[in-house]
């Protein structure tokens, strides 16, 4: 038993698909501990997707302002 990983789906996925699950693929997004939140794995890359663009953003808006007071 140790090692096997568990493929059984979790109230969030039969949430997400329906009782009736389309494809094995979707028991891959099972709930899981990354990044410290639990949710479907690529909840992660989303949210790191989002505050790399809110730090982009932030970053734009000093250059702004920077390259604005010295001309």
């Amino acid at each position: 038993m140790k090692g096997k990983i568990d493929r059984t789906p979790t109230v969030s996925t039969i949430e997400s698909y329906g009782t009736d699950m389309p494809n094995e693929h979707y028991r891959y997004f099972k709930e899981r501990y990354i990044c410290g939140i639990s949710g479907p794995v690529f909840l992660c890359s989303v949210f790191i997707l989002i505050c790399f663009l809110i730090l982009l953003g932030i970053l734009a808006i000093i250059v702004f302002v920077i390259l604005h007071h010295t001309l």
